[in-house]
């Protein structure tokens, strides 16, 4: 059964971020309103870039948090 929704504009803006190309809006509402979360281990060797990507990214982080 379908069902209708109205969502703000911001709200479908952030909706549309998380989405994935493959995915419809009703699978991204079920995949962020899971209450089972996967394993950190699920992401192990997802990361594309080298060690001095990461680690750029990661003192960018550490520099925008001691602004606050």
């Amino acid at each position: 059964m379908t069902k209708l929704i109205s969502l703000s504009d911001d709200a479908y803006a952030f909706l549309s971020i998380e989405k994935l190309s493959d995915e419809s809006f009703s699978k991204v509402v079920k995949r962020l309103t899971s209450k089972t979360k996967g394993s950190l281990l699920d992401f192990a060797g997802k990361w594309p870039g080298g060690s001095s990507e990461a680690k750029n990214i990661f003192d960018k982080i550490l520099k925008e948090r001691h602004q606050y």
